[in-house]
Order: C-alpha cells, then structure tokens, then sequence
C-alpha cells in the first residue's frame, strides 16, 4: 500500500495498491460506497477523512470486483465505525501543537442487548506550511492553513422477529489552502471538501439457516476551488479560476446468506446503483473567461452476485464468488474470483492463494468532459493472483509471512491522446513480507516489507515505462510497550525508496521527469494516565526530521511535536 499525498493538510491524498491506480481501489464507510464519481478515476481523497469514531479499518488486496463490483481492481478499503456498548460514555479530547495546530473532539456512547449508539464529532484547525518547494533564491512563502470539521455517528437496535436496524451517518466539511504548482506559491488559491454519507440496514434471520440483509446508502460530494487573480498567477497557465465538481451516488443491496450445515455458507445477492454528477470550471489563461462545464449526468449498474465458502475439518477453506453486471453506459461485464487457504498438521503451516478478475467502468467526467470526455469508453479490466505462506512459531510468540502477487491491467483509462481511450496495458508484479513478535507480554514488535515492480507495456520513452510514485522498495518497524494499565510507548520507522515524479514545467510546456529521494521517517507517541479517566498524550511527528518529496515541488513537514488530553466519563 503506498499512499501518495502532494502535502501535507488539505493536499489530494490517494492510494496505490500493489501498483494499481487511486481509482482501482474502492473505499466503503460502514459499507457505504464514497469514491467520488466526478474525480477523473472516481477515486476518494483521503485527505479529510479523520480517524473520530473508527473502530477498525479492513484492508482487502487484489481484485475484487467479484464481490464488490466496479473499482475493486486493485482492493478494498471498508472503514468500520464504532457501534457503542456498556453504560452511557462521554468522552473529549484536546491537543495542540507545531505549526498553530489545535484540535477538539467530543463524543457520547452506550449499548445494550438491544439497541447501541455512538455519536463523535471534531474539529482541527492550523496555520499549516507552505506547501510549494523554494527555489533558490525564492522568497519564503505563505502558510496554507486548513480547517475541518467531522460528525460521526452510528445507531442501531433489535427488531421484532430476530431483526436489527443498523444506521450510519458521517459528515466531514475541510477548508484549505492551496499552493498552485510545483515549486509555484499561490497566496489566495482555496478550495473546500464536503462530504456527507449515509446508510441504513435491515437485517432479519428467516429461518435458523436463513438470514436476509436490505442496505440502502447514499453518498454526495462537493468540491469548489476558487484561484483569484495576484501578481504570482502569471508564472502558470491559469492567471484566475473558479470551479466546482458535484457527485450523488445511491445503492440498494439485497442480499442472502444460507448457512449449509456447518460445512458451507452461500451468499446470494442483488444490488442497484445510481450516481450523478455536475461540474463548473470559469478560468482565465490571460486570454479572457471561458467555461467548461458538465451538466447533470447519471449512470447507473444492476449487479447479481453468488459467494461460497466451504469449511472442511478447519483445515481447508475454499472461497469462490461469481458477479454479474449490467450498465446503462457500456453494457455488460461478468468477474468471478476463488480463494483457497490450507493449515497443515502438525507444523500448522498456512498455505494461501488467491485468483481474482476485476473491472472499473468509466467515471462520469471520463465520459462527459468537454474538453477529454469519450462516450464509447468501455471498462478497464483486470486479472490478479497471489499466492503466500503463514508460519507462528514459539506458542504464537513469533509470526512471519510472506506474499507474492501479479497484476495484469487491460483496456485501461488512458488521456495521452487527449481524449480519454481504453489503450493502457500494465502489469505489476511484488513481494510482501511481515512479521511479529510479542517477546514479553508488554511488548509487541512488528516489521514489514514490499518490492514492487511496474511496467506501462504501451510507453515508448524508457522514463514512462515506469508508472509514477510507486517505490521498488518500502519497509517499516515499530515497537509497542505497555509497560502498566497506565502508559503506553509506540515508535515506529518507515522507509520508503526512491520512485519516479514528474512536475510541470510551463516555461517549456512540458514535463519534467524526477527521481524521488529515498527517505526515513520516523514517528513516536506515548499516553500517560493521570486518573482513572483522564491521561495525557504526546507525540512527535517525522522525529528523524526528513526533508522529503512524495511529489515533486511539494514540500511535507519536518519535525513536529503535539501534546493533548483526553478524558472519559
């Protein structure tokens, strides 16, 4: 997983995984869908997303479209809010720290047997960094401040006849500031994010075999940028402009599981869904206004899906899974997909391997733009497979494992003839390995490590054929001790190596191609509990203080420190 964001606070944060593209990776909250269909890719900016009310966070690798349909090519990313249980909490938190940041959250939970509920919401601001790299000789530039404000809530509760009702409900709403090129300071260049989703589920059990789920979800994005005109606008193309891009995306899913004796459980299930979108672009190239725009444009998909998973003598474990989907832009598209572990005897050893086909139809701006738009894009596909290997030893003490996966993307999404065709190829291909070891009850060590090659089959120049922002090499460790009930330390290393960039050079009116540094960057916090419901917490942010690039002519921060208190009642 490599996560590439232009900056820090507020810069468009996006997702690679094992090499795909931000928008082969689909992003569920509780289930509900929120990749932006009016991103280019329909990709989701992680940027504004806060970690208030999170339980857990599930990470799926590889194509799976099968199960999740249009986006899942390169994973699946489902962030699980918290439900709430026990006696009625409430619960705050403060912290301040390096560049004029603060940050406050409130929140509220409580559940019983039949009905639980958690209720967060937060709100950060800082004066931020300036973002564009300085030349030499460059003045220093303005800080881009940002601002978020994040409501989290999730309710549920048991019905008559072995039912519950489960609803989910998040907003988030950031302000920011923007530098507008690489190393091309912008002081009045702003632009806001807000994004509201929400999902309501029924399940009920039939029969003691049979249990049925109907999930309706609702997801709108509204992005706006507005670049007025300074005396900086002249060094880039645009001298002034004002736009917004809006997204509604709705589902409805029905969807069965039959409990086959204690051996086999099949899944079956039909779903729905519908999106829209509109944009508004005013700018100015010194040549007067003009407008590209994008009216309201919809889309929509029928999906039926079937998955199996079979159980035997909880050894062996066979997944398969069959999709088909119909689309009222480009047609049909069937994906399928099966997955296989086994635990052998004796030494217990976990084999696993996985198969998958996966697609991702064309995103509303990829067929409606005025400028690159094509209304025959077909879906890009994908096929993947990984195969890997599972060993604890010492009583669980110590786990390794380690992976081996390949890609192969086709008719893929490609703007280098200006006009978006189904011409790119790519095949990705890697190696994963982790391990963990809990050689004391109060520490906990963890390590991991990814080789990861790309190659664009359709690049002719050798400085293309490599796709951008993706490292050969990234690695991690971290320690956690817990020494009492009453204090925690956790420090952390990452090393990322060097990777292709480019930035755009309006001077020659050209790219120009860079190798990203390789870097190391190191984290570190800890929380100390004053009383029995209120603990104090530190942090130090890029302890190593890296000066490193994750896109070129953008700078991160160095090093930062934070410290904060948090309470419970």
């Amino acid at each position: 997983v490599v996560i590439e964001q232009g900056s820090a606070l507020g810069e468009p944060s996006q997702v690679f995984m094992r090499g795909g593209k931000s928008g082969s990776v689909l992003v569920l909250i509780d289930g509900i869908e929120v990749n932006d269909a009016m991103n280019s890719d329909r990709s989701f900016d992680f940027a504004h997303l806060t970690a208030d009310n999170v339980e857990r966070v599930e990470v799926i690798r590889g194509a799976m479209s099968a199960l999740y349909g249009s986006n899942a090519t390169g994973g699946v990313i489902n962030i699980i809010t918290k439900k709430g249980k026990g006696d009625l909490k409430f619960r705050g938190s403060f912290e301040g720290g390096s560049f004029y940041t603060f940050r406050e959250v409130i929140g509220a939970s409580g559940g019983g047997e039949k009905s639980y509920f958690s209720i967060g919401a937060s709100r950060s601001d800082s004066k931020g960094i300036s973002k564009a790299t300085r030349k030499p000789g460059d003045s220093e530039g303005d800080a881009d401040g940002y601002a978020n404000t994040s409501v989290s809530t999730r309710a549920g509760t048991k019905t008559p006849w072995d039912g519950e009702l489960d609803f989910t409900l998040r907003f988030t709403d950031a302000r920011y500031e923007i530098d507008k090129e690489a190393f091309t300071d912008d002081p009045n260049y702003k632009g806001e994010s807000r994004n509201i989703a929400g999902g309501l589920s029924f399940s009920q059990k039939l029969t003691g075999w049979w249990n049925q789920t109907l999930m309706l979800s609702y997801s709108n994005t509204y992005r706006t940028y507005l670049n007025d005109y300074d005396s900086l606008d002249l060094a880039g193309p645009y001298i002034y402009s004002d736009a917004w891009y809006k997204s509604d995306t709705g589902k409805a899913e029905w969807r069965h599981e039959l409990n086959l004796g204690k051996l086999d459980t099949l899944t079956l299930g039909a779903d729905y869904r519908g999106e829209t979108g509109s944009s508004y672009n005013v700018s100015d190239m010194g040549f007067g206004k003009s407008v590209d725009k994008i009216g309201k444009k919809s889309a929509s998909d029928k999906g039926v899906f079937a998955y199996n998973r079979l159980r035997l003598w909880e050894r062996v474990f066979i997944n398969a899974a069959a999709r088909y989907d119909e689309y009222s832009t480009f047609g049909s598209v069937a994906t399928y997909g099966l997955s296989s572990s086994v635990i052998l005897p004796i030494i217990e050893t976990r084999l696993k391997s996985n198969y998958g086909t996966g697609y991702r139809a064309p995103s509303i701006d990829q067929r409606y733009n005025p400028l690159s738009g094509n209304k025959d894009l077909n879906a890009e596909k994908v096929k993947s497979w990984d195969a890997g290997i599972e060993q604890e030893f010492f009583d669980g003490a110590l786990t390794v494992g380690g992976t081996y996966f390949e890609n192969q993307y086709r008719d893929m999404f490609d703007s280098s003839t200006f006009i978006w065709e189904n011409l790119g190829r790519v095949d990705t291909h890697g190696i994963e390995a982790e391990m963990t070891l809990k050689p004391a009850k109060a520490l906990t060590l963890s390590a991991g490590y990814t080789y990861l090659r790309t190659k664009d089959l359709e690049a002719v120049e050798e400085e293309k054929k490599e796709l951008l922002h993706r490292p050969h090499h990234q690695a991690d460790i971290s320690a956690t001790l817990e020494p009492s009930d009453k204090l925690m330390f956790k420090a952390s290393l990452k090393y990322v190596g060097s990777r292709k960039s480019y930035w755009y050079d309006y001077g020659v009116w050209d790219q120009v191609y860079v190798e990203g540094k390789e870097y190391v960057r190191g984290d570190f916090s800890m929380w100390y509990k004053i009383f029995d419901e209120i603990k104090i917490t530190f942090r130090i942010e890029n302890f190593t203080n890296a000066k490193y690039h994750t896109v070129a002519g953008y700078d991160n921060p160095g090093i930062a420190f934070y410290a904060g208190m948090k309470g419970e009642l």
